[in-house]
């Protein structure tokens, strides 16, 4: 089986590119959570204490040079900006009146608004597009009052609503967990994924949904695309995911909810998902935890729930939601209670909010490949043995390999095969020049300074490249005591 890698890097989240490995271990990486946390807060009196972000809600803006937010508050969504994405101001912006007063922040009415800034998009008026769910009481409605409404914007702030909402009906099947992907090229349509009703789809579960549009206004079936299975607990459920494109790679933040029927648990965490289409699903990493909850006592203690990521310069933003209290809090008699009731209260000195939190990776360091010792109470430490990685078959147009590694303590050296396992003259394993430095790009190189291709001049009138060497190879890494991340090949 070969594979065809772009000049993006390329990484082991999953099996796609690795037709062996032994001798080491997938380690997902914990992104560190920012002593700054929570990043905002929603204490204005027309939020109520609610700054609740879903979905692809935050964005680096690179035109405009600054980081946007689209949040959640009692009152409706609400924006905000961002120098460095740490410290967010909200200006005034006298869009919707909340209690006689414009004096706010607040953009679009409904709430879960999650956007995208379509740069594809040749109307001006529609380079912000955005779903938000709403809900009415109204017996009448054909809807049964619940659905998706789209709205289009020229700068994210100032929202037209489409004549044609909802453009997704209660009876569309899904509910309000949507999270707006935007154009996905690969489909060349608009995508969100989407909370299926337990109605319209088995299991009875909460389940991911997937739903694709050419005009952000008439959206196909919702489609399943995930759902808990006979590995996942008893009582977990997977209530939202949202997803970005990341270099060669869809990654997926799936909320693992922990539906306990005692509301004993009702906690929600964070798993890596991953694809290589948008519509199939692994997770990543035996199932790990991407980002968990935080001590009892933290704005965190109960949600831990990943909204999107962003690269900034050589670190990973990681946006979540996070909030101190139970999903379904017990109430009396030990039956379901309402969180409303707790949102903005105070319990032993601690203020009950929805707010966002940052936390950070470094540039590509998702998860690591790695030797990994199996003695009894190690965990997961890199150990001084050396594991091998073999790759499948790859197509490539490049001739420079570098790796995101780190081999400071230690070694990975490369070697490269031909279709038939064999090793290709003047990158064996013994020509090979073993990295041994910490690094985003660290270069990979044979003796004689050779990269992946050679070029060739010597008796020719016009400077080309060993023919031999554009053919399909395989790469097989050597990693003693270090960790690998991705390698790359321009």
């Amino acid at each position: 089986m070969s594979r065809y890698v772009s000049s993006e890097d390329q990484f082991f989240v999953d099996d796609h590119l690795i037709e062996s490995m032994s001798g080491l271990k997938r380690v997902l990486q914990t992104p560190l959570k920012c002593e700054q946390n929570p990043v905002l807060q929603g204490d204005r009196p027309a939020e109520g204490w609610v700054a609740r972000i879903l979905g692809n809600s935050v964005h680096f803006d690179a035109e405009e040079s600054i980081f946007k937010m689209w949040y959640d508050t009692t009152g409706g969504v609400a924006y905000a900006t961002s120098k460095d994405g740490v410290s967010w101001d909200k200006p005034t912006l006298g869009v919707l009146e909340v209690d006689g007063s414009r004096d706010n922040n607040l953009v679009c009415p409904g709430r879960n608004l999650t956007v995208t800034k379509d740069l594809i998009e040749k109307d001006p008026a529609k380079r912000y597009k955005g779903l938000y769910w709403h809900s009415l009481r109204d017996p009448e409605a054909k809807w049964a009052g619940k659905g998706h409404f789209a709205a289009f914007s020229a700068d994210g702030i100032h929202w037209d609503h489409t004549p044609e909402n909802p453009v997704m009906e209660f009876s569309h099947g899904a509910t309000d967990g949507q999270s707006v992907f935007g154009w996905d090229p690969h489909h060349r349509k608009y995508v969100v994924y989407q909370r299926p009703h337990a109605e319209f789809f088995n299991p009875s579960k909460r389940s991911v949904g997937w739903s694709a549009s050419a005009d952000f206004i008439h959206w196909d079936p919702c489609v399943s695309v995930m759902a808990p299975d006979k590995d996942d607990a008893r009582y977990e459920e997977f209530y939202r995911m949202s997803v970005v494109n990341y270099e060669s790679l869809y990654l997926g933040f799936l909320w693992i909810y922990d539906n306990d029927p005692d509301f004993a648990v009702q906690t929600l965490n964070t798993q890596l998902t991953v694809s290589r289409d948008g519509v199939t699903w692994d997770r990543a990493a035996h199932r790990q935890y991407l980002l968990t909850n935080g001590a009892a006592g933290s704005f965190d203690s109960y949600y831990a729930c990943v909204c999107t990521m962003i690269p900034v310069g050589d670190e990973l933003f990681f946006y979540y939601l996070g909030a101190n209290f139970p999903h379904t809090p017990r109430g009396e008699g030990g039956k379901k209670g309402s969180q409303k009731l707790l949102i903005g209260t105070e319990v032993d000195g601690e203020r009950m909010a929805f707010a966002p939190g940052l936390a950070k990776l470094p540039r590509g360091r998702i998860v690591s490949i790695q030797p990994v010792s199996e003695e009894p109470g190690s965990g997961d430490t890199a150990s001084e043995d050396t594991g091998v990685l073999t790759t499948q078959t790859l197509r490539y147009a490049g001739s420079r390999l570098t790796l995101n590694a780190d081999a400071s303590q230690g070694s990975i050296a490369v070697e490269v095969l031909d279709e038939d396992g064999n090793p290709v003259e003047g990158c064996s394993l013994s020509d090979s020049i073993p990295i041994t430095e910490d690094g985003f790009r660290c270069t990979v190189k044979w003796q004689g300074d050779r990269e992946l291709v050679k070029a060739c001049t010597e008796g020719t009138e016009i400077a080309g490249y060993e023919p031999a060497l554009r053919r399909p190879q395989k790469l097989r890494f050597h990693i003693k005591n270090a960790r690998l991340f991705s390698f790359r090949i321009d």
